[in-house]
């Protein structure tokens, strides 16, 4: 049986929004509609919305949005301030570049673990927003040329459920269910060659005050403290998609044998099945990141590759964006246009420089590895970091007051 289920309309004349996805920019996109008065349904096709992961870093740009989304200050007092005793080394442990000691950072970056963000994050909405053990399948219109309103069908563990709301968020993530529904021309996730190992020290193993990189032929590795003594760590190498090993930790061991101290003491301070490995894929660009009244958000409209950090941060930009424009307009489709206006050419550069940096960094031929390292040396920090202010100094465009 279809159970035909329309967001409740809440109080007087507030509108709705199902938010396909509880990640990091499902949840932030639900605050903020929130904060405008809508109603809010977030469908988690997990048994339990949470993000094991491991750590993430926030940038300003992303702080920004969080401050005024009231969460700023508890991220805080569970993050660590990237520290400024690190750099860019070699395997055998020689600097490339290396911050002064006790020099302040040039970005104000923290960090923390993904299920320390996430737990924030599901805090600030109420336990009967976000319904679980719900899967998205398809979208349909009610308008014949497809531009229409849009009715999401599910399954939940009761069967079929047909739902109906003003917007429909699509924040699936990079394997989205809905978005060939949104954009039908959209091309699937490209592999990037490389998968990633990120793991999680337990408190105290392994004490690190600084941290950094360490760039090798192909490969690289970096490790940053969190709070709490533990550190984040992450390895990425050449593979072939979907390749796994019985044994993620001892094989990632052989492959990084030789490499400087202490990255040997982490990955084997992280219990074994805690090292997480996950290949890197990324989105071509998407010719619209709307249809209608639905609308992709985060990986979902554009994954990229982690080489800037910027993933989460740009999924969190695009709630505060999309709440904004819904604000700002009765007309729900035309918002969701001036949306996709924004957030599209922005993430899709963001997007393309990521991968231009995980080629740069992952170069293997030994002279263009020479030139890479030499170019490094020679690039004064303030020019290297100049690229990364432009997208860090992006400020979150204000939200006309409610008027529901």
């Amino acid at each position: 049986m279809t159970l035909k289920e329309p967001v409740p309309a809440g109080v007087g004349a507030a509108r709705s929004a199902v938010v396909v996805g509880a990640g990091i920019g499902g949840l932030c996109a639900a605050i903020s509609l929130r904060q405008l008065g809508w109603s809010v349904t977030v469908l988690e096709r997990r048994s339990q919305a949470g993000d094991g992961g491991a750590g993430i870093s926030l940038w300003p740009n992303a702080m920004r949005v969080l401050e005024r989304l009231g969460v700023a200050e508890e991220i805080r007092s569970v993050a660590a301030p990237l520290s400024s005793d690190g750099g860019l080394r070699l395997p055998n442990g020689r600097w490339v570049t290396r911050a002064k000691p006790g020099e302040a950072p040039l970005i104000e970056v923290v960090l923390l673990h993904r299920a320390d963000l996430h737990s924030i994050l599901l805090g600030a909405l109420p336990a009967d927003c976000v319904r679980t053990g719900v899967e998205a399948v398809a979208l349909e219109w009610l308008a014949s040329d497809g531009g229409g309103r849009a009715k999401l069908l599910a399954r939940g563990p009761d069967g079929p459920l047909e739902m109906s709301a003003d917007v429909v968020v699509a924040a699936d993530g990079v394997n989205s269910t809905l978005r060939p529904h949104i954009s039908p021309e959209a091309l699937p996730p490209v592999y990037s060659g490389h998968t990633t190992w990120r793991g999680v020290t337990p408190p105290g193993t392994v004490p690190t005050t600084g941290g950094g990189e360490t760039w090798g032929r192909g490969m690289k590795f970096g490790y940053l403290p969190l709070t709490g003594g533990r550190t984040y760590w992450f390895a990425e190498l050449p593979a072939a998609l979907g390749s796994r090993n019985v044994n993620e930790q001892e094989a990632l061991l052989k492959l990084l044998a030789g490499w400087h101290e202490p990255i040997e003491a982490l990955i084997k301070a992280t219990p074994a099945e805690q090292v997480l490995p996950l290949d890197v894929e990324y989105l071509p660009d998407l010719p619209s990141y709307v249809r209608g009244t639905a609308v992709l958000l985060g990986d979902a409209a554009h994954a990229m590759t982690p080489d800037l950090g910027q993933g989460g941060c740009q999924a969190i930009e695009d709630a505060a964006v999309l709440a904004a424009h819904l604000a700002a307009s009765d007309d729900v489709r035309e918002a969701l246009l001036r949306y996709d206006r924004d957030r599209r050419p922005r993430t899709q550069a963001i997007a393309r420089s990521a991968r231009q940096m995980g080629r740069f960094s992952q170069v293997s031929n030994p002279v263009t590895v020479a030139l890479r390292n030499a170019l490094i040396r020679l690039t004064p920090p303030r020019a290297a970091v100049r690229p990364l202010e432009r997208i860090s100094g992006w400020i979150p465009p204000e939200v006309p007051p409610s008027n529901s």
